[in-house]
């Protein structure tokens, strides 16, 4: 028997006794109040931790953030949104809210860095306003069909 699995045994006797006597400061067993306690705890979050310069920016219209005079690209859902960048190993993070949304190499100045998949397929096209394409279709303002004339072209009388 190694001596880890000795010491790991040993440990889970302590636990085992200590948590099975009411604790002074919360006057129950430990053990119990766990059990009654376990469905309301949630799962720990699956991230990694922060280590490191954590660098906030904000996702421009293009689904890009700049870092370092380069544009890596973020998911359409994060536009406008404040997110956080972080390199570790050659590689940059983008974060919001604590979860890993994209995750790039580290590219030089001026280049960028580009994932299909966050675009979701081609941009709708813009929405302009409705132009009339037929001489009927065009408006008949009194005001319009008035010449026009500056008050810098008149000359002065006298």
């Amino acid at each position: 028997m190694s001596p880890t699995s000795r010491w790991q045994r040993q440990g889970k006797a302590w636990c085992t006794e200590v948590n099975g006597h009411v604790h002074s400061e919360i006057a129950a067993i430990p053990a119990q109040r766990l059990e009654i306690e376990r469905p309301l705890l949630g799962a720990l979050p699956s991230l990694r931790a922060h280590i490191g310069k954590v660098v906030v920016r904000k996702v421009d219209r293009l689904s890009c953030v700049r870092f370092d005079s380069a544009r890596y690209s973020v998911p359409n859902a994060y536009i406008g949104r404040q997110v956080g960048l972080q390199v570790t190993n050659g590689t940059v993070l983008v974060v919001f809210l604590g979860e890993i949304i994209a995750e790039h190499p580290l590219v030089d100045p001026g280049a960028t860095a580009v994932l299909d998949d966050h675009y979701g397929g081609p941009m709708p096209a813009p929405a302009r306003a409705v132009r009339p394409k037929t001489p009927t279709g065009r408006p008949s303002w009194p005001l319009a069909q008035r010449p026009r004339t500056s008050s810098r072209g008149r000359r002065r009388g006298g």
